[in-house]
């Protein structure tokens, strides 16, 4: 094994610590400094003799930190003994880690051009970042959300552009002090990050700008704080559905209309597909508050047999409501958690089912993204909702804006996380939907974070976690675009995957250089 030296060791310790301490403090302007401090070590450590084994491990200790929480809620919400949730929280970092070493393998085999141009280590971690597949998806461009000026280019590229923007900085900073020819790149040190910021400045003021002729729609949204173990209880189930009720009438009482939207599953009675008004339930609690109020709650729905399928569909949906009590539609959320929402590979090994109690009542996905113009008084709304997880997928988000989305939903509930930074990082990711598609993001969630994000990426309101309040704030809905929902960036995804393949298989060719030598 590779003897590590005392400056690599310490240059590794500090990318990991200066990493993990962002995501651990996420949204704030500490986790924009400590997000850049690590970017520079990253660099360093990439570019040094480094061994590949250590650059694994600091990948993993980054993820440990990052995701401290993830044994105790994969052991609360998979039902799992905490000592076999340690052992796959375990993988998962050693997983993750994985990534830190791939990047730096590919970096120190891209051509030397590459590293000439100052490019080489932001190539090759775009290049992994692009391929890797994450159940949690974070990215070093997460870190710089409450740097607002910077944060604006996601609306072009979405975060990737913000962690490529970042790695080439560092690296043309850092070949300004460590190379004889400086002005190449003290030239692109200032273009990138010149150009990324007055990007930003113009975009926030083009923005604020539509902001403030874009008509308006008061929006509504009860946190309740059910624990999870009411959510479970069935003798629980009625009184959790009068609690946001409560809260709801004496929001209406204050303020008199507005849309109300309620978090994931809140109404426990499974509501028909083939509901189209609220007088047609039978045996069903649908809520409804009168004329005055539009609404979408998170519920369980289910589609009844029919001749092309004689079995029962049930599905964890968000139901909009019109204020003259019309079903205005279901969305039916498409991305369900394994272990809590169905049991992996149970479809071929039935017996599967039987080894995780939390995962009996196995959902069907949905299969698209819709938009619902929802009707409140005379003003029509057209929102997409979407339910938990999917709100740190980029694509749901882009698909309904494209649709003519003008508000975007997302019903959550993070009680699993329990008190932990976890809600808090969720927020993070999921706050960059509104930057990309410059629309208002509005966050119903059980226990928090309860939140509404304008199209800037700044939370103007939101409550507190693990606490029993109500928001109501104004959300604009605007029609302006962004370069994220272009069709053309679909083309421009393209060409950087086919790029990053094309790098990927440089990287592993054969080194032709060390076999030359060794000949010699």
């Amino acid at each position: 094994m590779t003897r590590l030296q005392p400056s690599i060791l310490a240059l590794g310790i500090l990318a990991a610590l200066s990493m993990g301490a962002a995501w651990l403090l996420p949204s704030t302007f500490t986790s924009v400094m400590l997000g850049w401090v690590s970017i520079f070590a990253i660099v360093i450590l990439f570019l040094s003799p480094a061994p590949l084994w250590f650059v694994w491990i600091i990948g993993g200790l980054t993820h440990a930190i990052g995701f401290y929480w993830l044994p105790g809620t994969i052991s609360y919400f998979g039902g799992f003994p905490f000592s076999l949730a340690l052992l796959i929280a375990l993988l998962f970092c050693l997983v993750g880690g994985l990534q830190y070493l791939l990047a730096c393998f590919v970096t120190r085999r891209l051509p030397e051009f590459t590293r000439r141009g100052g490019y080489a280590v932001a190539i090759a971690w775009i290049t992994i970042e692009t391929i890797w597949i994450r159940i949690f998806p974070w990215m070093p461009g997460h870190t710089q959300i409450s740097w607002t000026s910077f944060a604006q280019i996601a609306d072009i590229g979405g975060v990737p552009l913000i962690t490529l923007a970042m790695f080439s900085i560092a690296e043309n900073a850092l070949a300004v002090f460590n190379t004889q020819r400086v002005v190449f790149p003290a030239l692109r040190l200032v273009g990138i990050l010149g150009l990324s910021l007055f990007y930003g400045q113009y975009r926030i003021a083009t923005i604020s700008e539509a902001l403030s002729e874009a008509t308006s729609v008061r929006v509504i949204m009860p946190q309740a704080n059910v624990t999870i173990e009411e959510r479970n209880q069935q003798r629980f189930f009625a009184k959790n559905t009068d609690r946001y009720m409560t809260l709801s009438k004496q929001a209406l009482d204050r303020y008199d209309s507005g849309l109300i939207i309620w978090p994931e599953a809140v109404s426990y009675d499974a509501i028909p597909t083939t509901l189209t008004h609220v007088t047609e339930a039978r045996g069903v609690r649908v809520p409804y508050f009168g004329t005055n109020a539009a609404m979408v709650f998170g519920s369980l729905t289910f589609s009844p047999p029919h001749e092309a399928d004689r079995e029962y569909k049930f599905y964890n949906s968000a139901v909009a409501l019109h204020s003259d009590g019309g079903v205005a539609g279901m969305y039916h959320k498409q991305i369900l958690m394994p272990f809590g929402e169905y049991m992996p590979f149970s479809d071929i090994f039935p017996f599967l089912q039987n080894l995780n109690p939390m995962a009996a009542g196995a959902f069907t996905p949905g299969k698209q993204v819709d938009v619902y113009p929802v009707k409140l008084g005379d003003k029509f709304i057209p929102l997409s909702p979407l339910i938990c997880y999917e709100d740190m997928m980029p694509k749901l988000s882009r698909r309904a804006t494209a649709q003519g989305a003008r508000l975007l939903l997302s019903l959550s509930n993070d009680g699993w996380f329990r008190e932990t930074m976890a809600p808090y990082q969720h927020h993070l990711i999921a706050s960059f939907r509104s930057i990309e598609n410059r629309r208002y993001f509005l966050r119903a969630t059980n226990t928090g974070i309860t939140a509404v994000i304008n199209p800037l990426g700044v939370t103007e309101a939101s409550l507190r976690p693990f606490s029993e309040n109500i928001l109501v704030q104004d959300a604009r809905l605007l029609t302006i675009s962004s370069p994220f929902m272009n069709k053309l960036l679909s083309c421009f995804s393209l060409i950087v995957s086919s790029l990053c393949t094309v790098f990927l298989a440089i990287a592993f060719l054969p080194d032709r250089t060390s076999k030359g030598s060794s000949d010699k």
